[in-house]
């Protein structure tokens, strides 16, 4: 069996070099002589020892051969070396094709002699045509038509030498172009890839050195130039993004960013907006269901988190010093009206005023409470509704007035929610001294436990609140500035 299917393999390996030889006879009768030759080498792949494959391959290889370099002396005559070298690249292909099945194709003595020569005129006229671009300012061409020269044409010695100096041309004339466009980025890029011509540290990489100075020199000029042309028009935003990028170029330690240190306080001076915060308050209509201790804790804990850590350009007034103001004033028991905002800006000497406040204020409990009958002193029977929940839900609303116009400039608002699982009992129409209650009711009517209960209900509620309202103030002010 395996006498067979070696048999078998012989066959089908003869069978399919006689195919190839076919292709390959069809081929020379049309004078398709490098298809010829490479129908002939797979078949010499499929069968080594196929008759007459070695040399009808060598036949059909040498025409291929001589007809690549009689279009190679042509092209070559009519100046069109690069074409030439094509051809070259065509027969040195085929060449070593057929050297991997050990078939030897002969070329002329001096073939590598004619080979050299044109691959250095196709240099030489690329070369050319690069120093040709660059004088005109085309840069970016000179550098395809260097780099082309330098892959294609396979250079030698002085040639690799004049490719370099004209690419470091190229790059340095491409550098300045880019930074006199105010391309920073582009320029830069530019000035490295010329360093690597010759290295960071060569003597010939001087100039390269030089522009590289230039671009940061320069972009740091302009960088200042722009952010004082910003600070002039007001903008004080625009002024401290150019003005950080300027101290990006030198570095923030650097002696050479001091003049944008400088103007970084400046912009950050007078760009600043002053804001005071009035004291939390509620609508009168509400003021019965706000727990005792909301409006006080939720203004001690925006004073030692919030107020005193405001964003870039935002100054916020010691909230001690508005409170004072506003008892001084007489405006600490309502929520300030625009106009009195105003007066309080004044007083204060900033330009923004907030007034938060609340307008809704719930305590309560989700769903149906258990009911009991509890006894009188009276002999009669009273309804008590047990809760297993006391939930605490607002509404904070907040202005935001202008010193300058008197005007509300802004209103938003933020909602908050919490809730514990405390027991809690009512009864309605009364008086618990007059009922015959358990310990465990006493527990659920005690106002006291209620109130703390409460207590606790208004500092977690104040602990969510506060950043919320606090962002949202800063972000209505930041919306704002100039």
């Amino acid at each position: 069996m395996r006498r067979f299917a070696l048999l078998l393999v012989l066959a089908v390996g003869c069978a399919s070099a006689e195919k190839r030889v076919e292709q390959g006879q069809e081929a020379e009768q049309e004078g398709r002589w490098e298809e010829a030759t490479h129908r002939y080498l797979d078949a010499l792949r499929k069968d080594p020892g196929y008759p007459g494959a070695r040399e009808k391959a060598t036949q059909a290889g040498s025409r291929a051969v001589a007809d690549y370099l009689k279009t190679a002396a042509g092209m070559e005559s009519s100046g069109q070396y690069d074409r030439a070298v094509t051809e070259y690249r065509r027969v040195d292909a085929l060449v070593a094709a057929c050297a991997a099945q050990r078939v030897v194709l002969s070329v002329p003595g001096d073939y590598q002699q004619r080979r050299d020569g044109v691959f250095q005129r196709a240099f030489d006229a690329t070369a050319t045509s690069a120093e040709t671009a660059a004088a005109a300012g085309d840069w970016a061409r000179a550098l395809d038509l260097w780099r082309r020269a330098d892959a294609q044409y396979e250079p030698d010695a002085p040639r690799i030498q004049r490719s370099r100096e004209g690419r470091l041309a190229a790059l340095l004339t491409g550098a300045t172009t880019e930074l006199n466009a105010g391309r920073y980025a582009e320029a830069d890029s530019l000035a490295d890839a010329a360093l690597q011509v010759y290295g960071p540290d060569s003597p010939r990489s001087k100039e390269a050195r030089e522009v590289k100075l230039l671009i940061v020199a320069t972009r740091y000029r302009d960088l200042v130039k722009d952010t004082r042309e910003a600070m002039g028009r007001g903008a004080y935003q625009e002024a401290y993004g150019l003005v950080a990028q300027a101290i990006e170029v030198h570095g923030e330690s650097s002696p050479a960013s001091e003049e944008a240190r400088q103007l970084r306080d400046e912009i950050i001076e007078k760009g600043t907006v002053r804001v005071a915060v009035a004291a939390v308050w509620r609508q009168d209509e509400i003021g019965a269901q706000t727990p005792p201790g909301l409006t006080d804790r939720l203004d001690e804990i925006l004073a030692e988190a919030h107020w005193t850590n405001p964003p870039l350009f935002v100054s916020v007034t010691d909230p001690e010093s508005v409170r004072n103001e506003m008892k001084r004033l007489d405006y600490h028991r309502e929520v300030l009206s625009s106009a009195r905002a105003a007066a309080l800006g004044e007083e204060l000497g900033v330009d923004l005023v907030a007034v938060p406040y609340f307008v809704q204020c719930r305590l309560w409990a989700r769903g149906k409470p258990q009911v009991r009958t509890v006894p009188t002193t009276t002999g009669g029977q009273a309804t008590l509704k047990l809760r297993r929940e006391r939930r605490l839900t607002v509404r904070c609303y907040y202005d935001l007035v202008s010193v300058a116009t008197r005007e509300k400039i802004a209103s938003a608002y933020i909602d908050g929610e919490t809730a514990s699982g405390y027991d809690w009992a009512t009864v309605e129409g009364f008086d618990p001294r007059k009922l015959r209650l358990t310990q465990q009711e006493h527990a659920w009517l005690d106002p006291t436990a209620l109130a703390e209960a409460d207590a606790a209900l208004a500092n977690d509620l104040a602990l969510e609140l506060a950043p919320g309202l606090a962002d949202s103030i800063f972000s209505a002010v930041l919306k704002r500035l100039p």
